[in-house]
């Protein structure tokens, strides 16, 4: 099988959604891998810290990410763009999961 490189970075959680792969990484990206051939599609950028923990929604059009920064953050997997950071949390964010309905975001931290 193929072994995808997070080029010396430490991967904290790794999820699939179609032909992708999504690395959330110690350096506080989240990487886009493609399955076919290894490569790097795109970088989330925007946390300031490791990000902990990915979730996707059931619709496969959204992604969220906690982050030691404190935050989690909705992502538009289409548009690669931020849609909104939630930063309620004190500490960092260690888990994070949608609903089946997506109408909630779940966090958990220290």
């Amino acid at each position: 099988g193929e072994v995808l490189s997070a080029a010396n970075n430490s991967v904290l959680d790794v999820i699939f959604r179609r032909s992708q792969v999504f690395t959330a990484s110690m350096d506080g990206n989240i990487k886009i891998w493609g399955t076919s051939q290894g490569e790097c599609q795109a970088t989330l950028v925007g946390h300031q810290s490791a990000v902990t923990s990915l979730a996707l929604s059931a619709d496969n059009q959204y992604l969220v990410s906690g982050s030691e920064d404190c935050t989690a953050r909705i992502w538009d997997v289409e548009t690669l763009e931020c849609q909104h950071v939630l930063s309620e949390h004190f500490e960092a964010v260690h888990a994070v999961a949608i609903s089946p309905d997506q109408r909630l975001v779940v966090t958990g931290g220290a």
